[in-house]
């Protein structure tokens, strides 16, 4: 079994995600068909895998980090006739907010599951981003935001990292 599980909606500028355009370049095309730039609303879900006797949820959602829109998944798990105990394994892809912050609520662990794995962990923790970038001293907001829910998960001993191809 597997399931998509909503996480809730959150309002995206999707202007600013283009990137190999000139200024003015997209309203312009899109004025041309008639069309106002405005955000959209994307939705954020996490997935839940059922293999033999785990339940392994791949991602957590936004939790509490992101506005109102979100803080679904619970909910969600639950509609699905899963409480949040019955999670065997957490797999997080990275650990932005988005994909994160469903960890925590009020900095106490809402999953009590026995193994927890980390895909990547430098991706935003070290020093070089993916793309060989180095970070700014002073991180984004979207970088130092999924931190938060971490350590409780940390300091139980939990979490297991490894990097792509391991």
């Amino acid at each position: 079994m597997s399931l998509l599980l909503p996480d809730g909606t959150i309002g995206v500028d999707f202007l600013a995600l283009l990137t190999n355009t000139k200024p003015g370049e997209v309203e312009s095309l899109l004025a041309r068909e008639y069309v106002k730039p405005t955000a959209v609303e994307a939705s954020m879900n996490a997935y839940l895998i059922q293999l033999d006797n785990k339940l392994i949820l791949i991602d957590t959602g936004a939790g509490e980090l992101l506005g109102p829109k979100l803080d679904k998944l619970p909910n969600s798990l639950r509609a699905a006739g899963i409480q949040p105990e019955q999670i065997t394994d957490i797999l997080l892809t990275h650990i932005h907010p988005d994909h994160s912050g469903g960890l925590t609520v009020g900095g106490r662990r809402v999953f009590q599951t026995p193994r927890f794995t980390l895909i990547n962990w430098n991706w935003t923790t070290g020093p070089i981003n993916r793309w060989g970038k180095k970070l700014p001293s002073q991180p984004r907001p979207s970088f130092s935001k999924p931190i938060k829910p971490l350590p409780p998960y940390i300091k139980s001993g939990q979490v297991k990292t490894f990097e792509g191809g391991s």
